[in-house]
């Protein structure tokens, strides 16, 4: 490592403040790059004398090299603090002094300013005149302006197309406008549908910090029609009395119990606000007058018991109908339709006449697809298990047109068969069920050739069971002595499981394990029912606490109706002496910790208010002073 400083140090001048010169360190032709390849060190750098500076090599490089230069008498400056950003040169104050004597600007010395314009390090040179001939250079900092204090120009309302709406903004600061790319950027949020967007302007170089404009996405008016017309929020229009109270309460703003389509501000139309439906969770049974709301995009009405959905010909693009109890579902005509959850829900058909954009209609291992040559979806799902699905491609006939019978009948019709002893599930076209197939209520798995599984199957990573009968088992099951919990959809629960509010534990093999466990690090205790033990427990002989979750209390301590215990690191609850924390405490045959006065085989203690034994000193107690030895025993 050649070291080789970037100017004569002979000479520096005494500033008062210490002196850090920069060197270049070169390694034959290449430039080394200091924090990466080396770090500076500076020693009797401040005063008259000889300083000296330390490379030390960093990260591919290593060893130590010293240099020095010399420290003269010269001109001491005023430090300079750090100057903010202005947009124009900056020339702080100075003061100058050679010794005691503070030397007059023009007559003693000048100044320059070098590097003073933009964020980064500036220069100051002072250079004697008249009597003097000492120069001398100090640096300051300019440091970046907050761009919260500029002035973004406001932005007109815009209306909904469908895509990101990113206006362009006009960023002033003071007279100055600042370039987009040098002075800062700007991201957009919330700008494709309907409501408020946002605008965040970043600073950039000379500028820091953030300003965010919001603007208003309006509906387009071409969305609606001169013939839409006020809804009255009334039994006749919508008969659910749940999915009325919802629509006094979120969309009839103006609360006259009609969703107006009349006013002067179109986005704010109730018949506007009504385009956005979220009924999750309402017990509600019927949607019947959803198809009175024309501008609807987007409907969840997931969680609640609906056992028939009509939402054909309107302009919704997302549903989600997840766990209800549909029988029927109808999205015909629902040309913007792209998104469809119906998993949980009881289908046995669905139409799907004219949806061109549906790519992602599901039901939990349902297999569905129903076509004709009117009614093609060209990608349309066909759902197996776990939510996988294969596309439908009229170009292969994965689904054969050619067996589609109109789009208000199901594809096939099937059968049990059973065929040299195994049961088979067979549809009218002589092609047999494939998968996990929900059957009267009851799900069954039929593997590549159609055979009814029984007993234990791993299917994609996850064990189930099966009954002799096909069933898939849920719940409590008690297989070779062994208990095994299988949830709602017939998975194997392993390790540590919630199960009605109680906490269990499975081995990897999915066998509920009992007693002691260790899990992440933390010990628990499961009973012989399996459920994890909470709050006290005696186990043996000793006393146990467990938290909420099951974990086992330990090395702590623990207050319960103003008595306090402590576990050790078995987790055992203490009684008698326990030193915790170098003091000594004392806790009962019940195990809690004692307080004040105690006698204790015929010898007298006293443990302070936070139950410390005192000892080897003379304290007052209530008004008296009485000493203890150093093992806390009360002498006198």
């Amino acid at each position: 490592m050649r070291y080789r400083p970037r100017y004569n140090f002979t000479g520096v001048q005494d500033t008062g403040l210490p002196i850090t010169p920069s060197v270049t360190i070169k390694d034959g032709s290449r430039t080394l790059v200091k924090g990466t390849d080396y770090t500076l060190s500076y020693s009797n750098n401040v005063n008259v004398g000889t300083a000296t500076v330390t490379v030390t090599g960093k990260g591919n490089y290593s060893g130590t090299k010293k240099a020095s230069f010399s420290i003269t008498t010269g001109f001491a400056i005023s430090p300079i603090s750090d100057q903010i950003y202005t947009g124009s040169a900056i020339t702080p104050p100075i003061i100058v002094k050679k010794g005691s004597k503070t030397l007059v600007k023009g007559t003693d010395y000048t100044v320059a300013y070098s590097n003073n314009l933009n964020v980064g390090t500036a220069t100051v040179t002072v250079k004697g005149k008249g009597s003097y001939t000492d120069s001398v250079s100090i640096c300051f900092e300019i440091t970046a302006k907050t761009i919260s204090g500029a002035t973004v120009s406001s932005i007109a309302d815009q209306t909904h197309t469908g895509s990101a709406i990113e206006p362009t903004v006009t960023v002033i600061d003071g007279s100055k406008t600042l370039l987009k790319g040098t002075d800062y950027t700007v991201s957009y949020s919330n700008n494709v549908d309907v409501g408020t967007a946002t605008i965040t302007v970043k600073g950039k170089g000379n500028y820091t910090g953030t300003k965010k404009i919001s603007f208003t996405i309006v509906a387009s008016q071409e969305n609606t029609s001169s013939d839409v017309e006020n809804i009255i929020i009334n039994e006749e229009n919508f008969p659910d009395e749940n999915f009325r109270r919802y629509l006094r309460e979120v969309i009839d703003v103006n609360s006259n119990g009609i969703i107006d389509a009349e006013g002067n501000s179109y986005y704010e139309l109730e018949i506007v606000i009504a385009r956005n439906i979220d009924v999750s969770g309402r017990s509600i049974r019927s949607l019947k007058g959803i198809e009175k709301l024309p501008l609807i995009v987007s409907l969840d009405c997931s969680n609640n018991q609906i056992t028939e959905l009509n939402v054909s010909n309107l302009p919704i693009d997302y549903l989600n109908c997840s766990q209800n109890k549909l029988v029927s579902l109808n999205i015909n005509g629902c040309e913007n339709l792209d998104y469809l959850d119906a998993t949980d829900n009881e289908l046995n058909k669905i139409y799907i006449k004219d949806c061109p954009l549906l790519i992602e209609a599901y039901d939990n291992y349902c297999q569905y697809g129903y076509l004709d040559d009117d009614g093609v979806s060209p990608s349309i799902v066909c759902i197996g298990y776990d939510d996988s699905f294969l596309l439908h491609d009229r170009y292969t006939d994965i689904i054969s047109e050619s067996v589609m019978p109109s789009d208000e009948s199901l594809i096939v019709t099937y059968k049990w068969e059973k065929v040299s002893g195994k049961w088979y599930y067979v549809g009218t076209d002589g092609s047999r069920a494939i998968g996990f197939r929900k059957i009267d209520g009851t799900w069954y798995y039929f593997n590549k050739s159609g055979m009814m599984l029984t007993g234990w199957q791993s299917i994609n990573g996850e064990w189930y069971y099966f009954e002799s009968t096909g069933a898939v088992r849920t719940g409590w099951k008690k297989i070779s002595n062994k208990w095994y919990y299988f949830n709602s959809y017939g998975k194997m629960a392993t390790l540590d499981t919630e199960i009605e509010g109680k906490y269990y534990y499975f081995g990897e093999n999915g066998v509920m394990r009992t007693g002691w466990q260790k899990i992440d690090g933390f010990w628990y205790h499961f009973g012989s029912s399996g459920a994890a033990d909470i709050g006290w427990k005696k186990i043996g002989k000793k006393w146990y606490y467990f938290y909420c979750n099951g974990e086992m209390y330990s090395e702590r301590t623990l207050t319960q109706n103003r008595k306090t215990y402590y576990f050790d690191s078995s987790g055992a609850m203490v009684t008698g002496w326990k030193k915790i924390q170098s003091f000594w405490h004392y806790f009962n045959s019940s195990g809690v910790m004692q307080f004040g006065w105690q006698r204790i085989k015929n010898k007298w203690y006293y443990f302070d208010y936070y139950g410390h034994m005192v000892e080897d000193t003379t304290l007052k107690i209530d008004g008296k002073y009485y000493t203890f030895n150093r093992n806390g025993v009360w002498i006198k």
